[in-house]
């Protein structure tokens, strides 16, 4: 007998196990096309963080310093760095997100809002795959499991978009990927698509993992 609790255990499971419910339970809902519980398409700023602060600003976030994008494009997988902009990676597109300084808008009332997508560079291609997105110093790299393409966006004043997977391995590519695109979950030494950078090498390998669960 556990000395914190003044009853046994087999007193707990009986009282829960007489506690009778009925056989149909109502939920009221609003009449609605669909309840929007996710946001798979926003993108929320946090405050600048400073040297002098003694808690950690960018776990602030305000209520209205976020942006709903496009869905057309499917869910945000992943945010990469790209020079002085961001590369926002979707399930099935890639954009450029130019980086709103809020020290150069003190003056404006939106000063923490994300700003609109600057440019597409494809509405085609982007990946499921957080993990099998990676930066290096040559560019950003990732996999469309779905398309079935290895991409790169370069650096620069204009980001470009290119199919590498084009060149030599496009057909093993579509001989041996047997991801689902409703699968898009990692299962760890299962399911996962994954890129890693040798910088010793400048080499990128690329691994994954099919979808042998289903």
């Amino acid at each position: 007998m556990d000395m914190h609790n003044p009853l046994r255990d087999s007193n707990v499971i009986n009282a829960a196990a007489g506690i009778s419910i009925p056989h149909k339970k109502y939920y009221l809902l609003p009449e609605v096309p669909f309840i929007k519980q996710e946001y798979f398409t926003r993108i929320i700023n946090s405050l600048r963080d400073s040297a002098e602060s003694i808690t950690n600003e960018f776990k602030v976030m305000l209520e209205t310093a976020f942006r709903d994008y496009t869905k057309v494009y499917g869910p945000i997988t992943k945010l990469v760095a790209l020079g002085s902009k961001m590369l926002v990676v979707f399930h099935h597109g890639l954009g450029v997100l130019a980086i709103n300084d809020a020290m150069s808008n003190a003056d404006s009332p939106n000063k923490y809002l994300p700003v609109e997508l600057s440019m597409v560079l494809s509405s085609d291609y982007g990946s499921m795959w957080k993990d099998s997105v990676i930066s290096t110093p040559k560019g950003i790299y990732g996999i469309d499991t779905v398309a079935k393409v290895i991409w790169k966006v370069s650096f620069g004043d204009i980001p470009q978009l290119e199919l590498i997977s084009n060149f030599k391995i496009e057909k093993f590519l579509i001989d041996n990927i047997d991801l689902s695109e409703f699968v898009n979950t990692p299962f760890i030494g299962r399911i996962n698509v994954k890129s890693h950078y040798n910088a010793f090498k400048q080499d990128v390998i690329f691994t994954y993992y099919n979808d042998i669960l289903y």
